[in-house]
């Protein structure tokens, strides 16, 4: 059983069969986050403030809140929650390969829905939130190069569970080992009407970040007091974002393409240390958003894009027009 110290207290995420139903943890479905918050229920409390009774005698309950559930994670080359996490926000994952690696394919569809139970101890309870949705993953290095997915969620409530809820989850053979690391990652961007990506495209940058962002709606209906299964309404918002340190001629090209509106198509390819396991992105439409150069005492250049769906799949991307990743990994099955 966990601890007064979170340090100590084991945390699990597991894909959802059917929504409000909690699943128990099992072997693969624990993780190490780095920091967790919003697991706390926050009732619907009305006080009874009517006339003629002087002084306040009553408050009820309605329902709960919807649960605002964020948490960072170490990207391990192999771990299993940010794989399940990256695919069900994606929305597909088709596996192929006999061995491992495994490479997974994951293309952005138009909708997600998709959705698990995340169970952990408190002291010397264990707490499950019955169904919750990643609504938004944000990759970026850390201080220190150790790239880190920042992943935010959607909860429907929060309730006291037995130890079996996740006293079967086991680590991931490949969870707090080798990280994906700033310094393996390559951004190659060009025109998206031009040939296919290079070693000629590659950009030197510093600050990167790729958000990925799903909307939902949440709404609570009669016969129940959590949410029901939240639904996808604005459109889903994907970006990224980098500074490139010291302005040169790739940055003078960016420029260029922002202001006559030319778009661009990238890969970004974080790369493994072993049995070549990766992580790569392809964007075949890029719309930039920004594109500035700050007269700071070296001038830099500042670059934001909004990666989107393309018509027609751009030279060196045979079929991929939606934005896709493929992620060579451990696990032989399809997460989803």
């Amino acid at each position: 059983m966990g601890s007064e110290l979170s340090r100590v207290n084991k945390y699990g995420y597991k894909k959802g069969v059917a929504w409000g139903t909690p699943v128990d943890m099992a072997a693969g479905d624990l993780f190490y986050p780095q920091s967790i918050s919003g697991l706390d229920l926050k009732l619907k409390v009305t006080p009874d403030v009517g006339k003629g009774q002087g002084f306040e005698t009553a408050a009820y309950v309605g329902g709960n809140d919807a649960l605002s559930i964020s948490f960072d994670t170490i990207m391990y080359q192999d771990g299993g929650a940010a794989l399940l996490l990256l695919a069900q926000l994606f929305g597909t994952d088709v596996v192929t390969g006999a061995t491992d690696p495994f490479s997974h394919t994951m293309t952005a569809e138009a909708t997600s829905g998709k959705f698990g139970t995340l169970t952990f101890e408190e002291g010397s309870e264990v707490k499950t939130i019955p169904s919750a949705m990643p609504t938004g993953i944000k990759i970026a290095p850390n201080g220190d190069g150790i790239m880190v997915a920042s992943v935010s969620m959607t909860g429907n409530t929060a309730s006291i569970a037995n130890a079996s809820a996740i006293s079967s989850g086991t680590y991931p053979s490949g969870e707090a080992v080798s990280p994906f690391l700033l310094s393996g990652v390559t951004l190659r961007m060009n025109t998206q009407s031009g040939d296919a990506l290079d070693s000629g495209d590659d950009l030197t940058i510093t600050d990167l970040e790729v958000n990925l962002q799903r909307p939902v709606t949440t709404t609570v209906v009669n016969g129940a007091t959590a949410i029901s299964q939240p639904k996808e309404g604005g459109y889903p918002e994907f970006s990224i974002s980098f500074r490139i340190p010291a302005k040169d001629s790739l940055a003078v090209a960016l420029y260029a393409a922002y202001i006559a509106g030319t778009r661009q198509k990238a890969t970004l390819t974080l790369a493994g240390t072993a049995a070549d396991h990766e992580l790569a992105f392809s964007f075949p439409q890029i719309t930039l958003d920004l594109v500035e150069n700050p007269h700071d005492d070296v001038i830099s250049t500042r670059v934001t894009g909004r990666i989107q769906r393309a018509l027609t799949a751009p030279t060196g991307m045979t079929g991929i027009t939606y934005p896709t990743a493929a992620w060579k990994h451990v696990t032989a099955a399809t997460v989803l």
